[in-house]
């Protein structure tokens, strides 16, 4: 759920405009880290993953329906939300899709040929639910080390850094970069910034496709690169 919250208040022109500046958001880290995604899966070259599904079901052992009939599309270079209500099911989707759960029946076309996405598993990201990282390592090694284990071998280590620390940039997490994740024993960063580090994780290994379940505490930020990495793709 969002509040906005509007409060009127008298302020000059020049208020207005400094005020207006402030809030324009800087595209060039989100530009220079889809020059870093490009780079790295340059054997595409401008091939993008366009997933279309129909008829997904999912039945459980005692017989009930988890996904019933379920139909629908993802374009290249675009955004797209899955909403429903808690417990309707988007999770369970998200794993058929990405084949990690089973389905009963129906069809997952890529590019219009029936294949599993798992096959493309190196170039999908997925961000769960939970934030999954080591507690006892800072912003930046959590980024750094994903990106070792998930770009390509022929990176040098110039190159990787300065990924991560584009990364960091374009997901705001530059003032707590050094600083530990926590639990609740150790106290470290905020759930927002939990979340975002994690979507940082996903990003070090320059997925063309990004799968994100629950993205709303990191959502403001996601979309500034979103907005850049579709409207760079697409002229229209």
């Amino acid at each position: 759920m969002l509040f906005f919250f509007f409060v009127r208040r008298k302020e000059s022109s020049r208020q207005r405009a400094n005020k207006l500046k402030a809030e324009e958001p800087d595209t060039k880290p989100a530009d220079k880290l889809l020059s870093f995604i490009i780079a790295a899966n340059t054997q595409l070259h401008d091939a993008a993953l366009d997933i279309s599904f129909e008829g997904i079901s999912l039945a459980i052992s005692n017989g009930s329906d988890v996904l019933k009939n379920v139909s629908g599309c993802n374009k290249p270079c675009r955004l797209t939300a899955i909403m429903g209500a808690c417990g309707a099911g988007k999770t369970c989707l998200l794993h058929c899709l990405m084949d990690k759960v089973p389905f009963t029946c129906g069809s997952v076309n890529i590019g219009g040929v029936a294949e599993d996405l798992a096959k493309f598993r190196s170039i999908v990201g997925y961000v769960p639910q939970d934030d999954v990282m080591h507690r006892m390592l800072t912003v930046r090694e959590n980024i750094t080390h994903s990106a070792r284990c998930r770009l390509p071998r022929d990176w040098n280590s110039s190159q990787l850094h300065d990924f991560v620390f584009t990364i960091i940039a374009v997901l705001h997490l530059s003032n707590v970069e050094d600083s530990f994740i926590g639990d609740s024993v150790v106290r470290g960063i905020s759930g927002g910034e939990r979340k975002r580090t994690n979507i940082g994780m996903e990003l070090a290994a320059a997925p063309v496709l990004l799968f994100l379940d629950e993205p709303l505490r990191a959502w403001i930020v996601l979309a500034r690169f979103l907005f850049v990495k579709c409207s760079r793709a697409s002229p229209n």
